[in-house]
Order: structure tokens, then C-alpha cells, then sequence
């Protein structure tokens, strides 16, 4: 099952969040995704289309995960932890709107 998490964020800021586990098996790994209120992804990437996946920005295929992104429209989004695959893994997720907000 994803995790959603629900963000508030103003046009122009821009949000990094860390997503921290450990990874010794393809079946434990875990991706960041943006979604905005409607449920269009903004940046990530499916199984459907790996293309799109960036591993500089929340999809990568090893432990632990980064990302950051700025925003144009005020509006809800929502932070989604993904098991890529049916991945699942026990994790640590930090979102704040500066780089030193989350390790």
C-alpha cells in the first residue's frame, strides 16, 4: 500500500523531504512521488512508465531517497511513498521547506 501524505504549499516554495530505510532485497524498495490535488504525478514515475523515474530525485533503486521540488500553484499535494513493485519496507520520512530541515 502507498503512503499518502498531504502538504500544504505556497506558489514558490519549494519542499525536501528524505526518505530513510535499509534495502538488502529488490522487494524493499521505496520511492518518493509528488501528486497534486487532482492525483496527476508531478514527479515520479510507475511501473508502467520507468522513463520517467529520476534516481537523482526520489527514485532510485537503493536505500534511502531524496527529493526537491518548488511549487507554482498554492494548493494541496501529496507526498506519497511508493514500494516500487509491491516493494515493502519499514521507513523514516522528513519534509521541510529547507535543505538543513531534513538530513
Amino acid at each position: 500500500d502507498d503512503d499518502w501524505y498531504d502538504l500544504y504549499l505556497f506558489a514558490g516554495e519549494t519542499f525536501w523531504a528524505t526518505l530513510t530505510f535499509t534495502q538488502s532485497n529488490p522487494t524493499q524498495d521505496l520511492d518518493l512521488v509528488l501528486v497534486d490535488e487532482l492525483g496527476y504525478v508531478l514527479l515520479g514515475c510507475t511501473e508502467d512508465f520507468p522513463l520517467l523515474c529520476d534516481p537523482t530525485n526520489g527514485q532510485s533503486a537503493t536505500s534511502n531517497e531524496a527529493m526537491a521540488a518548488m511549487v507554482t500553484v498554492s494548493d494541496d499535494y501529496y507526498l506519497v511513498v511508493r514500494g516500487w513493485d509491491g516493494s515493502e519496507n519499514d521507513y523514516d520520512l522528513c519534509v521541510g521547506l529547507s535543505r538543513s530541515d531534513c538530513p
